[in-house]
């Protein structure tokens, strides 16, 4: 409130709504004595009488009221400084449970985002060095990702550096934010930009090198990008003409999209987000703006009894022009050579510089033996079902598997998913000797390779539902050190995080999965409203597991958040409309049984989320 008077009956219903009168008010003076104490010899600048509060400007500095007066000026030296003020939403992080706190509290953060916003978008217009532009442009999309003033900002800076596959990529991420979140398309003045960058670059029939088709990170000086070249590798064709091979074909892309995920220099998109183009018309163009990558690995399998033969092609998105084509022959046994191969190619094609040892590295997991090989791609194919019976299934062909294999890391890591799972849900009567046997496969698949991320992985998602959360969280770092182009490595190292109290990481973890895999929903975008549910951002956290329940409309977790975020927003009878749909749906449910299953470090952070769904009438 700063120099303006507040009243003391305001401020108690601000922060203690939900007490008498009374109690409000006594906490009201607690509160005011403890403020008084902790600023010492500058008690005074605190006024208060028998009805107001209030501060003595005079006596302090508000950095609102500085942040008010340089935004107001038209030097752009005072603008510079007014955005080095904001850091971000005010009170950023300040969770209440107190509706009429955060009524208050919004419309001041809209404001105060709002001048923010402008102001970089002035500070644009005059801004000299291109590492400004792109500082201020960044800053900007992060605080509104489709502002096209920005966007086009960033496609002008990429263009006169003459990075012009940058500009254009930039634009394919513009007209895609416009679509998904507004449901519009770029404006006249961006698309005639467009055009006029791919006019330019057709007439000087430019080749851009790899290295300068991602947008930049802000602070990059020209022609040194420091963004990873972007891939996705999708569903091979199958040409063998028995449905049977489809599990071989889908292992084969697997294997070349995982060692092409340990490249540093790659930024590779997720299976479950590239493999919803599996019996699709699709062109190269149009996977580049819905997945925003660079290229795309095609091809296809034919596999006979002793034989099998890979065709396999990278193109470059923007001009859909082919990098490089291959034919592979071989004989069945060396399949895993053939693998090496195709992913080697891959990578030089892209000019990555692979090492030996980055080689040996990339396939230290690899099978020996076919049978192993097709067995496990068999086990995968069970285990994404997700269900009680076909885990089972999954974890006797994984345990076969390893019986013929007992160093195949990628069976391990798999059976300690299902191992963790099967205590998680109630699926075995031995639930502590099931996370013992979890933790005892992430220590064998260390022995293996003692840089094996997923073996982290294990453990930390063993570890979070024992509810040793720094465990958890400590191995959860280790995977995600090690394996930084894995979606479910970020995926559960953001679930440790989230369920030890770490909510912006976790946050900013699930949006690294959603980022690797755009187009999955059931990767991150559950765990990414959780994330954003126990950050106070009630709207997000409704509208992502809307997205998530209109594909899946059973999907428990989801609709638990969707109840509660709904409940915070004072919606309460769609609240109630969603409780009946779980009792409807989930006639076992019941709120303690659910909290149970919900390893939270802190009984409020539990609290937060179960009380909504008592409330709402879901069963004790």
């Amino acid at each position: 409130a700063g120099p303006s008077p507040l009243s003391r009956e305001k401020l108690a219903e601000l922060f203690w709504g939900d007490r008498s009168e009374k109690q409000a008010h006594a906490s009201l003076r607690q509160a005011l004595a403890a403020i008084r104490k902790g600023l010492g010899w500058h008690k005074d600048c605190l006024q208060t009488g028998p009805d107001f509060v209030t501060v003595d400007a005079t006596a302090i500095t508000l950095d609102l009221d500085e942040f008010a007066t340089l935004a107001a000026s038209e030097d752009s030296a005072d603008w510079e400084r007014a955005l080095a003020l904001y850091q971000g939403d005010i009170l950023d992080g300040i969770r209440l449970k107190e509706d009429h706190f955060e009524a208050w509290l919004a419309p001041i953060r809209e404001r105060l985002r709002g001048t923010a916003i402008r102001l970089m978008a002035d500070s644009l217009e005059v801004a000299h060095t291109a590492e400004r532009k792109v500082a201020l442009a960044s800053h900007l999309l992060a605080l509104e990702a489709t502002n096209e003033t920005a966007h086009r900002a960033l496609m002008r800076t990429y263009a006169a550096q003459g990075r012009d596959n940058a500009a254009l990529k930039q634009f394919a991420v513009c007209q895609d934010l416009l679509e998904r979140e507004l449901g519009i398309a770029p404006s006249r003045e961006t698309i005639a930009l467009c055009e006029e960058i791919r006019d330019k670059r057709h007439r000087n029939g430019e080749i851009i090198p790899a290295d300068r088709l991602s947008p930049t990170a802000p602070g990059d000086t020209p022609g040194k990008s420091i963004s990873k070249p972007t891939i996705a590798v999708m569903p091979f064709e199958n040409l063998s003409g028995e449905a049977t091979q489809d599990d071989f074909v889908d292992g084969m892309v697997m294997d070349i999209l995982t060692a092409l995920s340990k490249i540093p220099d790659l930024f590779v998109i997720a299976r479950n987000s590239s493999f919803t183009y599996r019996n699709k018309t699709f062109d190269a163009r149009q996977v580049g703006r819905e997945l925003a990558v660079d290229y795309i690995v095609v091809g296809s399998v034919r596999k006979t009894d002793s034989r099998v033969r890979v065709s396999a092609q990278l193109i470059e998105c923007v001009d859909a022009e082919h990098v490089w084509a291959e034919r592979f022959d071989q004989e069945l046994g060396d399949i895993l050579d053939l693998q090496d191969r195709v992913t080697l190619e891959i990578a030089t094609a892209l000019e990555v510089n692979l090492t030996e040892g980055e080689q040996a590295r990339n396939w230290s997991e690899s099978s020996r033996s076919p049978r192993a090989y097709e067995g496990f791609q068999k086990a995968m194919s069970l285990y994404r079902n997700f269900a009680r019976q076909t885990h089972l299934q999954a974890r006797g062909v994984l345990e076969a598997v390893l019986r013929d294999e007992p160093d195949y890391t990628p069976a391990h890591f798999t059976l300690g998913l299902i191992v963790v799972d099967e205590a998680r849900y109630g699926w075995t009567a031995d639930r502590d000797g099931a996370f013992d046997l979890a933790l005892d496969i992430g220590a064998r698949m260390l022995e293996i390779d003692p840089r094996c991320g997923e073996a982290y992985t294990v453990i930390s998602y063993a570890r979070s539902y024992q509810r040793h959360h720094e465990a958890a969280v400590e191995a959860a770092e280790n995977a995600v050190a090690l394996r930084p182009n894995h979606t479910g490595v970020f995926h559960l190292s953001a679930a440790a995080h989230i369920y030890a109290g770490n909510f912006e990481t976790g946050r900013n973890y699930e949006e690294q999965a959603r980022r690797l895999s755009p187009l999955d929903h059931a990767v991150s975008l559950v765990d990414l409203a959780r994330a954003h549910y126990h950050l106070g951002a009630y709207t997000e956290a409704r509208e992502l597991t809307g997205r998530v329940l209109e594909d899946k409309p059973r999907w428990l977790t989801a609709l638990t958040i969707q109840l509660a975020a709904l409940w915070r927003l004072g919606e309460e009878d769609e609240a109630r409309d969603i409780a009946a749909t779980i009792i409807e749906g989930h006639r076992n449910f019941s709120v303690s049984r659910w909290s149970n299953g919900s390893p939270y470090r802190r009984a409020a952070d539990l609290a937060a989320l179960m009380d909504p769904l008592r409330l709402a009438g879901l069963p004790e």
